[in-house]
Parts: C-alpha cells; structure tokens; sequence
C-alpha cells in the first residue's frame, strides 16, 4: 500500500493535466475536498481488522466500476466555488 504523500502527489499529476477551466478553478477552490478524496479509500486500510480494512479494496473496486455520469462536466462548469474547511 502507498503512504498518503504518494496519493497527494498522483493527485497533483492529474490535476496539472486538467484542460477544462471550470473544472480545474473548481477543484483548485476546493483543494482540500480534493485532496481529502485522495487518500480517503486507504483510511480503512490501516485497522487491524481485517472486516474493516477490506472496506478500502471494496471502495476502490466499487468506484472503478462506476463511470461518472454525464452530467459531472455540466456541474462542473456550472457549480460556485465553496471554501468550507481552511487547511490551507
């Protein structure tokens, strides 16, 4: 399993290949949700049951299996930046 640097790091790489404006000035206004869904899956993964770290794999897997609907670019161009939590 990767450290959580690692997740941030991949995050940046892909947020730096975003070419839709709306779309990266959102995430950009909500870094830290960004960031947070990052390493978010591999919290579960860290307990030492064994019920309770299979919850990482199962979110993963679940997520891959699902496309992101149509209308995500829509909400994207459309939805007002919000800062909600400071951690910057």
């Amino acid at each position: 399993m990767t450290y959580e640097n690692t997740h941030l790091w991949a995050a940046d790489a892909v947020k730096a290949q975003i070419t839709i404006d709306a779309l990266r000035e959102l995430i950009n206004s909500n870094i830290d949700y960004y960031y947070f869904g990052a390493v978010f899956p591999d919290t579960f993964s860290y307990s030492q049951d064994k019920k309770i770290s299979d919850i990482s794999e199962q979110v993963v897997l679940d997520c891959l299996k699902k496309p992101l609907p149509e209308t995500t670019l829509t909400q994207a161009r459309s939805a007002k930046p919000r800062r909600m939590l400071g951690f910057q």
